[in-house]
């Protein structure tokens, strides 16, 4: 398994680093089926989601992060 991590402030050539996202997700992402974007920004979902690409708000993302990975503490106050 590939994993990939990107944070982006600006990339140079790019207006936002949401533009820049969205053309990695169009032109970089080979097997759009095994990646996974997350971002609390809900129109930066929209045109990822239109280039084909899975996405998840960041608080789902954590939530399900969290309780997969800490199983033994889910569901008890924290």
């Amino acid at each position: 398994m590939q994993v990939l991590l990107y944070q982006v402030a600006k990339k140079e050539g790019f207006n936002i680093a949401d533009d820049y996202l969205v053309e990695l997700a169009d032109k970089e992402v080979n097997n759009r089926d095994s990646c996974l974007f997350v971002t609390c920004d809900r129109e930066l979902r929209v045109r990822l989601k239109e280039k084909g690409v899975r996405c998840a708000g960041s608080a789902n993302w954590l939530k399900l992060a969290y309780s997969k990975l800490c199983s033994d503490t889910w569901g008890n106050g924290y």
